[in-house]
């Protein structure tokens, strides 16, 4: 295929990115080159002197008693989720107690059909 103008432009610019690229590399190692040689050539200097104080070693607060807490906290626990169970047989009972009485019925309705009224059911 022959190049034209278009593809002489293009590996023109295609070389300056890549010269670009180099010179990045070459200006970054350039930098590490010199900062290595400063922190190589520089002493060690004391920055001061340690402050020297004292403390009390008495404890100067009470103690919380996080245990005694959590086992507090856990006893709570316990007996609301017994109270939210207790809640949640009452507030299910009359249902339960509607279900029976509906099947109680529906069980009656079903043994009353016979095959003489049967026809009579399907009509209504």
């Amino acid at each position: 295929m022959p190049h034209s103008e278009l593809h002489k432009i293009k590996l023109k610019k295609n070389f300056t990115v890549l010269a670009i690229i180099f010179g990045a590399c070459a200006l970054f190692f350039a930098i590490t080159v010199l900062k290595i040689q400063k922190a190589e050539a520089a002493e060690i200097v004391s920055c001061g002197d340690p402050l020297s104080t004292t403390i009390s070693t008495e404890s100067a607060y009470d103690h919380c008693d996080m245990q005694s807490r959590q086992l507090a906290y856990r006893e709570e626990s316990l007996a609301l989720r017994q109270q939210i169970q207790e809640r949640a047989e009452n507030h299910a009972a009359p249902r339960r107690e509607a279900q029976k009485i509906y099947k109680e019925q529906l069980e009656a309705l079903h043994n009353s059909i016979t095959p003489d009224n049967i026809s009579s059911i399907g009509s209504n």
